[in-house]
């Protein structure tokens, strides 16, 4: 009941088998309102129960895509020792290849094949290779199961894909796989057989090794594009180091133990996987690699490797961190496939540019084109055809016919003629481009003069614009200026005409009081102490009027003074 409700409560429609309890569902349906709560959560389920909890609705699988659980938790290492042989057998698609192969099971395939007949060179470099794998290991000591079972599976391998046969790396690859699948060597046998066939990993074997070139080719732009700096210190050993790592998936570098995850992953997504691992640990030891003479990173990178690669991948747990910040790297099949274009198209041109006309080419263009994998022959050049697909991606038979690698070849045969004439147009392509493009160039160039001379018309244009907005506001300060200065002289102007009003008043009161004084002296005739006391009135007046005339003369000049000078100031100004 606590299920039903919490599935109709949750808007999404939950599927289960008959088979499966109540209280499985319950359980589950825990799970999954956990990680709908908290997504970080999903870290801590087994990668089984991830995928049975992406399959319950299309939300979850959408947004698993994006955020890409899958991979972060193969990278993380939740796929545990139990469901990695089953996980290793079905993602790789070796559950395919024995109908593919014409047998019934894994087990009734490796029986056959392991008692098939070898020459008798083949069986020996195997028997010494055995011997060099993984020597300090316990599992494969001197007559221990590892190096049987080890020597069984090689065999079986070379008999099982006659065009590859067997070649130095592949004792590696399967010591792996036979160490993660506890020695099962039906099961380690169908794993490494998927991983020639259906990952393009056997062409890296094959004779000529036809696509080994492209693979560290790739591996060497990626680490350019990843780090500049590292790519242009390690130049001389990066091809060597790509090489090993690629041939062995990794274990050349890294302990088989540290290297599972990265298998985990390879079997889902494929080579991006082993390109991401190796520029991912190469970046991490960019100081310590740069830091060091470049005549000795050889010594650093090959001698040295497992204590060099051990400082930051040398448990489980360290490259698992390595692997899960790879995932950020912008690595797809489609840059893949880009580079590999990139590189066959490149080596075609370089044995285009060696054809000198003559028929049939050169010795030292013959010498090239054979170690480069193209075959002449008289008049006729003849290309691999398995050279010019990579796989990217792992193939699934899904129960066809196993393809051999005598399928994938055949040769596509061009004639010399038509190359020589082909090395003319290109030639004339390439001058006509040359010159197109100083065309173009001369035009871009009259443009950017153009540009600059607008631009320089542009930025004079807008400081004399600026001048002249500076000389308008000045101008406009100054007409202010003035204007107030004249508001003050006419302020001045009406204070002279008060005061010469007040003095031509005054002068009136001193004439009349003087005429009234002759008036009173003409009727009048005081005595003489009478007249002197009107004397010293008199004079007392006259000196008080003169101390007023003088009193307001001083106060006109002050004032007069004062505007004058508050007029020059404002001129001035």
């Amino acid at each position: 009941k606590l299920s039903e409700k919490w599935v109709s409560r949750s808007g999404v429609v939950l599927r289960f088998t008959a088979s499966q309890s109540w209280v499985q569902v319950f359980e589950f349906g825990m799970e999954y309102a956990a990680v709908i709560a908290d997504p970080s959560l999903l870290y801590f389920l087994s990668f089984a129960g991830v995928c049975r909890l992406l399959t319950t609705c299309r939300a979850l699988h959408r947004r698993s895509r994006q955020e890409k659980w899958k991979q972060i938790c193969l990278a993380r290492g939740q796929l545990t020792p139990q469901e990695r042989r089953q996980y290793w057998i079905f993602a790789s698609g070796a559950n395919h290849l024995p109908a593919a192969l014409g047998f019934a099971s894994l087990s009734e395939c490796f029986a056959v094949l392991s008692r098939r007949d070898l020459p008798e060179a083949t069986l020996s470099i195997i028997s010494r290779d055995v011997h060099r794998t993984f020597p300090v290991r316990e599992e494969f000591k001197e007559g221990g199961l590892g190096q049987s079972s080890l020597h069984k599976v090689l065999v079986a391998l070379a008999a099982a894909a006659p065009g590859v046969g067997y070649c130095q790396g592949m004792n590696y690859v399967v010591a792996t796989a036979l160490l993660h699948l506890d020695f099962e060597l039906a099961a380690a046998f169908g794993v490494s057989l998927a991983i020639l066939m259906c990952y393009d990993f056997g062409s890296l074997f094959a004779p000529a090794v036809p696509r080994l070139h492209i693979r560290v080719s790739q591996f060497v732009h990626l680490l350019q594009s990843v780090s500049p700096r590292l790519a242009a210190h390690v130049h001389v050993t990066a091809d060597a180091l790509a090489q090993q790592w690629i041939l062995t998936l990794g274990v050349y570098a890294v302990e088989p133990d540290a290297v599972v995850n990265m298998w985990d992953l390879f079997f889902s997504t494929g080579w991006k996987t082993i390109f991401r691992g190796g520029v991912s640990l190469l970046q991490r030891l960019e100081n310590v690699i740069c830091s060091e003479d470049p005549d000795d990173v050889a010594i650093l990178l090959h001698r040295n490797r497992r204590e060099t690669f051990q400082r930051v991948a040398g448990s489980r747990q360290q490259f698992s961190k390595i692997l899960v910040d790879s995932l950020s790297l912008k690595i797809t099949n489609g840059s893949l496939d880009v580079l590999a274009a990139r590189y066959e198209r490149t080596r075609l041109l370089q044995f285009v540019d060696m054809l000198d006309g003559t028929s049939p080419p050169s010795t030292p263009a013959l010498m090239a084109a054979s170690l480069d994998g193209f075959l002449c022959q008289g008049d006729t050049l003849r290309v691999d055809r398995s050279r010019l697909v990579t796989v990217n991606r792992p193939k699934r038979l899904g129960g066809q016919r196993m393809p051999g690698f005598e399928d994938q070849g055949g040769f596509i045969e061009v004639p010399l003629a038509d190359l020589v004439a082909l090395k003319k147009r290109l030639a004339l392509m390439e001058s006509e481009t040359s010159q197109g493009v100083r065309e173009f160039e001369g035009q871009i160039h009259a443009l950017e003069k153009n540009r600059l001379a607008s631009r320089q018309a542009q930025q004079r244009l807008e400081s004399l614009k600026s001048d002249a907005e500076r000389k308008w506001g000045k101008k406009t300060e100054c007409m202010e200026v003035l204007h107030r200065a004249v508001t003050q002289g006419n302020a001045a102007n009406e204070d002279r005409s008060k005061l010469q009003s007040e003095v031509t008043s005054a002068e009136q009161d001193f004439f009349a009081a003087k005429a009234r004084y002759q008036d009173f002296l003409s009727k009048y005739r005081c005595p003489l102490d009478r007249a002197a006391e009107l004397n010293e009135a008199k004079t007392h007046k006259i000196r008080q009027l003169h101390a007023l005339v003088s009193g307001l003369q001083q106060r006109k000049d002050a004032l007069l003074d004062k505007v004058l000078q508050g007029c020059r100031v404002e001129m001035d100004g």
